[in-house]
């Protein structure tokens, strides 16, 4: 009891005996049921890949869980897969689970060395050792777009997995706001390190969202730096001989402001009235979002309304004073969108 949690899915990837080995980056090996254990303690499980088309990107779905209960499928992008190598506790990535055989009525785990092509199982593999985090998404991206993509096909796609996320958000949120609203006068308590407010357990890991938030601050990054990406490698995407990518980085630019405009979620305000707010709108006020996690805010200050605002006159609950100094000291993490090790 208490002895197996996500965390422990990062497991080392050279360790003879763990429940998990390290698979290669490769369409074969990334089989439905593999584990996919990111840097600092969250899981997905593969369920289904769909193939790249003609005028369609791939997709590799996942799901996941959260301790508030929810369970979401989420495909495989920046925003939802964190990847680094680069101080964290235990290995990280892509994982099976490690086969258990029967010997004369004893059971026995295959070791790294017999988990190869001749093996009937999915080989070992240390191609994740190490791996920079730049060169982990582009391997990915390649496996499940393995033609280049036309650009704005491309945007589109990742416009609409940050959109998915905000609605996943959406949920989360209203789970904390839910509790706060059938226990009036509560304070949920809130850890006092880094490190804590990250990972914990608790009330505060069932209502809070700063790992989820931090994925939220990435993603977005990822969707605004698209058209910059374009340019760095051409070589990834259909574009055509008569357009320069500074171009194509221009057109990008112009469909994204766009697309940003026509997408939008709904969140309830404390009053019961409905707040839209745009993909453009949460993005402009990204920087509030790096303290809207705490759910003894009003859900107004969670969904980064400015200060003063008609939209954030309706907020009349607040951190306590001593939370909002841990959450100041905390923020640096995520303004370099970076998570302490836990």
């Amino acid at each position: 009891m208490n002895g197996v949690h996500s965390g422990t899915a990062r497991t080392g990837l050279k360790d003879d005996s763990s429940d998990y080995y390290p698979v290669a980056l490769t369409r074969e090996s990334l089989r439905p049921g593999v584990v996919f254990a990111d840097p600092y303690g969250h899981t997905l499980i593969i369920i289904r890949w769909i193939p790249q088309s003609e005028g369609h990107p791939g997709t590799l779905l996942s799901v996941d869980a959260q301790p508030d209960g929810t369970v979401g499928i989420k495909r495989f992008w920046k925003g939802n897969f964190l990847f680094t190598t680069s101080e964290v506790i235990g290995d990280p990535g892509f994982k099976a689970f490690r086969p258990i055989l029967n010997k004369d009525g004893h059971p026995f785990l295959l070791s790294n060395s017999e988990l190869n092509s001749n093996s009937g199982f999915t080989s070992f593999s240390l191609e994740q050792k190490g791996l920079a985090g730049e060169s982990f998404y582009h391997t990915m991206e390649r496996i499940i777009n393995p033609k280049p993509l036309d650009p704005e096909t491309a945007l589109l796609d990742l416009v609409q997995a940050l959109y998915e996320q905000l609605l996943v958000r959406i949920t989360s949120v209203n789970v904390g706001e839910n509790y706060m609203k059938s226990h009036p006068g509560a304070i949920v308590p809130m850890p006092s390190s880094a490190a804590g407010v990250f990972q914990t357990g608790g009330q505060w890991e069932d209502y809070s969202t700063p790992n989820r938030d931090l994925r939220l601050l990435i993603a977005m990054d990822a969707v605004l730096d698209f058209p910059d990406k374009v340019v760095r490698s051409p070589q990834d995407f259909r574009i055509s001989m008569l357009q320069s990518p500074e171009k194509v980085r221009s057109n990008l630019k112009t469909l994204l402001s766009l697309k940003l405009t026509e997408l939008s979620v709904t969140y309830i305000r404390t009053n019961g009235s409905e707040q839209k707010l745009t993909i453009a709108d949460i993005i402009q006020r990204r920087e509030a979002f790096e303290m809207g996690y705490n759910p003894n805010d009003g859900i107004e200050i969670r969904w980064g309304a400015p200060e003063n605002s008609e939209e954030r006159l309706t907020c009349h609950r607040h951190v306590p004073p001593g939370q909002l100094q841990t959450m100041k000291s905390v923020r640096t993490w995520f303004s370099k969108r970076l998570h302490p090790p836990t």
